[in-house]
């Protein structure tokens, strides 16, 4: 698989290591060893079974792992198979509205996609237009 998106899989390789040093977010680093071998039927299970276990986090740690998995992404210039849909709307964005308080719609001004700017009791994470450090919804 490297032949054609060699950043992309050594991106995940790269990640899958960052997020098995934490327990919380040790099967996601499952998930992303499964997609660096392109094994979707495994990784996918792998998301699932994430998925599944941040159903017991609390608030704080869900918070943490969310800004977590964004700060990785943010820094993963290559990597474009992280964040699965599954990831981002069953977690992720839930995680940010829950813990934003208000919620402001906003346009992107690089690509015209609207999103929601948090008002209050954010969770910090960076925004950048170049990568998708920033959660949004298309309407």
């Amino acid at each position: 698989m490297y032949y054609w998106n060699r950043d992309n899989f050594e991106g995940l390789l790269q990640i899958a290591q960052q997020l098995e040093a934490d327990k919380h977010l040790n099967p996601l680093g499952a998930y992303c060893r499964f997609r660096e071998l392109g094994l979707w039927r495994d990784a996918f299970q792998a998301l699932e079974r994430y998925l599944e276990e941040t159903r017991s986090f609390d608030s704080s740690t869900a918070r943490l792992a969310t800004t977590q998995i964004l700060e990785i992404n943010a820094r993963a210039h290559g990597v474009h198979h992280f964040l699965a849909q599954p990831l981002v709307k069953r977690f992720l964005l839930p995680t940010w509205k829950r813990g934003c308080g208000k919620m402001q719609t906003r346009v992107n001004p690089c690509d015209g996609s609207v999103f929601s700017i948090a008002t209050e009791n954010c969770l910090r994470a960076p925004y950048r237009c170049a990568r998708t450090t920033f959660l949004y919804e298309r309407y």
